[in-house]
């Protein structure tokens, strides 16, 4: 099932707090795949060029989640960001950035 604009606004709107949320943006409005998504290293997106490559993912195997390349040669690609989502990635790099001086 494919969602329509307005159910996805609607999810996008639900979790809007949820400390996962750039992800869920990024899958929605750039097309990446979950384990692109999950694994997307901030090393390989550069939000002053309003881009990101997607070199590798995460999969699950059984209860073990392993890093791997996309199955497919098209599968490494660079994703143009727009603004909006260089907006949502800023804010989730700063929020990490707080998390992990909280943490230490």
């Amino acid at each position: 099932m494919v969602w329509t604009p307005e159910q996805t606004g609607a999810f996008l709107d639900f979790v809007s707090a949820d400390r996962l949320y750039a992800m869920w943006h990024l899958i929605a409005f750039r097309g990446l795949r979950r384990g692109e998504a999950c694994g997307q290293p901030w090393s390989e997106t550069n939000l002053g060029r309003h881009s990101l490559t997607v070199a590798g993912q995460l999969v699950q195997d059984g209860w073990d989640v392993e890093a791997s390349e996309p199955k497919t040669d098209s599968g490494f690609r660079v994703v143009a960001l727009a603004e909006d989502t260089v907006g949502v990635l800023e804010r989730h790099r700063k929020q990490q950035k707080a998390d992990r001086e909280e943490w230490a």
